[in-house]
C-alpha cells in the first residue's frame, strides 16, 4: 500500500467512523439545535441575515471548541490503543499522510456539522424576513444572504484552527484522560490568554486603541470574534475597527498548520 493509498483509506475510515458513532451524531444534531434556537429565540431570524449572524457569533465562539474537541481529541490515541497505528505503519503509511488524513476526514464532518444548521437558519431568515430585505434601518447598511455565508465560512474557519489544536493534543497525550484534561487546559489558556490580556492592557492604559486591534488577532477565538466584526457586521454598519483582517486571517492559518505540524513529529518517532 502507498502513502497516497494508505491515507485515502484513513480519511474513509474517518467518515465513517463519525457517521457510525452516534454520540457524534447526537453532537451534531444538539449543535444545529442549539444554533437554530438561538437564531430564532433571539429573533434574528426576523430581522435579517445581519442580525441572524450578530445573534450567532457568541453561541458559535462558545460550542464550535466543543464540537471541534470532541471530534479531534481521541483521534490518535484511539488508533494507538487498539494497535491500529503500529498496523498502518507496516504498510509505509507516512507520519505526514496518516496525521493529514484523519484531520482531513474529521474536518470534512465538523464542516458539515458547522454549515448544515446555518443553511436551516438562512432558510428561516428567507421565509420569515423575505427576500425582498436589502436594507437595515438600525444599521443604516445592506442585508444580505452574503452576509451568512460569510458567516458559515469564517465559522468553518475558525473550528478547523480548533480541530487542528486538538489533533495535535491526542498525538502528544499518553491517555484519554491527559487528552481530555491537556484539551480543556489549553482551550482555556487560549479563550481567555488573549481577552484577559486585551483587558488588563486596557485597564492599567498600557495599550492603545491600535495594539488592541492587533491583539486580539493573537488567538483563534478572538480571531474570529474579530473577523466577524469586520468582514460581517461592519460591512452593513460601517465604522467598526474591531481587529486586522490579514492579522487574524494569518493567526487562523497559523493555529491550523502548527498545531498540524506538532502532530507530524509527536504521532511516532
Amino acid at each position: 500500500m502507498s502513502g497516497a493509498q494508505g491515507g485515502r483509506t484513513v480519511l474513509r475510515r474517518e467518515l465513517l467512523t463519525v457517521l457510525r458513532t452516534r454520540a457524534y451524531l447526537a453532537l451534531g444534531v444538539g449543535y444545529a439545535a442549539v444554533v437554530v434556537g438561538a437564531a430564532w429565540f433571539s429573533g434574528g431570524a426576523k430581522g435579517g441575515y445581519l442580525p441572524t449572524a450578530s445573534s450567532l457569533t457568541t453561541p458559535t465562539e462558545i460550542l464550535v471548541p466543543v464540537v471541534a474537541f470532541a471530534l479531534g481529541y481521541r483521534v490518535v490515541l484511539t488508533d494507538r490503543s487498539t494497535g491500529e497505528l503500529d498496523v498502518l505503519r507496516t504498510y509505509g503509511l507516512g507520519r505526514a499522510e496518516y496525521v493529514l488524513s484523519l484531520y482531513a476526514g474529521r474536518l470534512v464532518a465538523l464542516s458539515v456539522v458547522l454549515v448544515a444548521p446555518l443553511l436551516v437558519v438562512g432558510g428561516l431568515v428567507w421565509t420569515q424576513s423575505g427576500p425582498t430585505i436589502t436594507v437595515i434601518a438600525w444599521h443604516g447598511g445592506v442585508d444580505s444572504p452574503l452576509l451568512l455565508a460569510r458567516f458559515a465560512v469564517l465559522t468553518v474557519a475558525f473550528g478547523a484552527a480548533v480541530l487542528s489544536v486538538a489533533v495535535a493534543v491526542s498525538a502528544v497525550s499518553g491517555t484519554v484522560r491527559t487528552a481530555l484534561a491537556l484539551a480543556v487546559l489549553v482551550w482555556v489558556a487560549l479563550a481567555l490568554g488573549a481577552d484577559l490580556g486585551v483587558i488588563a492592557g486596557v485597564v492599567t492604559e498600557s495599550l492603545g486603541d491600535e495594539a488592541v486591534v492587533w491583539l486580539t488577532s493573537l488567538s483563534p477565538n478572538t480571531a474570529f470574534r474579530g473577523l466577524v466584526l469586520e468582514t460581517v457586521v461592519g460591512v452593513a454598519s460601517g465604522g467598526v475597527r474591531a481587529t486586522s483582517v490579514p492579522a487574524s486571517v494569518l493567526s487562523l492559518v497559523l493555529w491550523t498548520v502548527a498545531p498540524l505540524v506538532v502532530a507530524v513529529r509527536k504521532v511516532w518517532k
